[in-house]
């Protein structure tokens, strides 16, 4: 079933995706792709009314800053010698919903510039909007990025740009607006179908960065069943995932890639096998190929289809082979 398919099913039934708890006036915007929407102008414009960018530092870990497009003195941690993260959430959702994020890179004790992106009033319209406005997200973020590697020192080699179903595309956007130089884009679960019709350049593609990792766990339901990055990784195969039961909506198997990222940042374990399917990976047909780390450890170097299995609860990790 294709992603509106389950969104509604997930927002009727299970609650499952969270609502935040303010909604801005949201932007409108003309559907394309799948579903008809009424026509509406676009705007012409989106900017710190509509997206916030958090910064927390070990100065800062829980008192964020505020990364501007037009004030440098709101964000006075940010320190461009430093790695920075860069991570953004999905349709219905908000910058809350990243604090695991947040934690983990703050209890793994270096130095980052972790940069939370809330977009949470355009994300809150209806799914043709939403994807609309997802890309003048993506425009909006790339602007301030640019803004920190021309303007404050940011190496694009110390970006890594990560984004969550819709957020996962808007992750691609950002990249390609900072012309494909950021070190990597992760795109977890990015959402599936609805952004086919738009350009390149205006949806998740292996351009967007010198290394796009992508980790689908609902393949064909919430997210993109196929392979579409540098190196791809199919926990549990891919489609449902250890722990969430029957999981009719795909609702947990979707959002669970979360709990997966945030654990790989403070854990190598989840190592990964190269394998063309999981039914070969589960018969033991690949267990002589490479393995790699999955998540924050992936290194660069690595290409293809990677399988692994996970726990059914925290933590997911199981990490049987050495890598």
């Amino acid at each position: 079933m294709a992603f509106v398919g389950y969104l509604c099913i997930v927002l009727l039934v299970t609650g499952v995706l969270s609502v935040p708890t303010h909604r801005r006036s949201v932007l409108h915007g003309s559907g394309s792709g799948h579903l008809p929407v009424k026509s509406e102008p676009l705007p012409r414009f989106v900017g710190s009314d509509d997206v916030t960018l958090y910064l927390y530092t070990q100065i800062n870990p829980l008192t964020p800053e505020i990364v501007k497009l037009e004030d440098d003195s709101s964000s006075p941690s940010f320190n461009p010698k430093n790695p920075t993260r860069l991570v953004i959430h999905g349709w219905i959702s908000n910058a809350q919903n990243l604090h695991g994020f947040r934690d983990a890179y703050i209890a793994a004790g270096d130095d980052y510039n972790i940069i939370l992106v809330d977009w949470s009033g355009p994300a809150a319209a209806d799914v043709p909007t939403a994807v609309q406005n997802a890309v003048l997200v993506g425009d909006y973020v790339g602007q301030v990025v640019n803004h920190l590697i021309e303007s404050r020192g940011l190496d694009p080699d110390q970006l890594v740009i990560i984004g969550h179903s819709m957020g996962g595309h808007v992750a691609g956007i950002v990249g390609n607006r900072v012309g494909g130089l950021a070190a990597e884009v992760i795109a977890l679960d990015p959402a599936n179908e609805i952004f086919d019709d738009n350009p390149l350049e205006d949806q998740l593609d292996i351009t967007d960065a010198k290394f796009v990792q992508i980790i689908h766990t609902n393949g064909g339901g919430f997210g993109q069943p196929e392979s579409r990055g540098h190196a791809d990784f199919f926990p549990n195969g891919g489609i449902k995932q250890a722990g969430c039961g029957e999981d009719i909506s795909g609702g947990c198997s979707h959002n669970i890639v979360l709990n997966f990222y945030i654990e790989s940042i403070v854990s190598k374990d989840f190592v990964a096998t190269l394998c063309s399917n999981y039914q070969e990976f589960s018969q033991g047909g690949c267990s002589s190929n490479q393995h790699v780390a999955m998540g924050e450890w992936t290194p660069f170097s690595v290409s293809g289809s990677y399988y692994l299995n996970t726990n059914p609860n925290s933590p997911f990790a199981q990490g049987h082979t050495e890598l």
